[in-house]
């Protein structure tokens, strides 16, 4: 049986190929708050999945 792991922590570039949007809207939304960011030393901008899930989450909601 294979077990599929899920990366629990995302790089900005990883958000980028993941959805598609531009380095600037990203680091745009990690400074307003609506995509809530992690620091964890000696990395970069950490984003949890589950953040990332939430704001699509929300995002597709208030389009429907």
């Amino acid at each position: 049986m294979a077990v599929e792991m899920k990366k629990e922590l995302l790089s900005v570039k990883d958000v980028k190929q993941i959805t598609g949007w531009s380095l600037s809207t990203i680091y745009k939304l990690v400074k307003s708050g609506q995509l809530k960011s992690i620091n964890v030393p000696n990395t970069p901008i950490s984003i949890r999945t589950t953040e990332l899930d939430a704001l699509l989450n929300g995002a597709f909601n208030e389009q429907n």
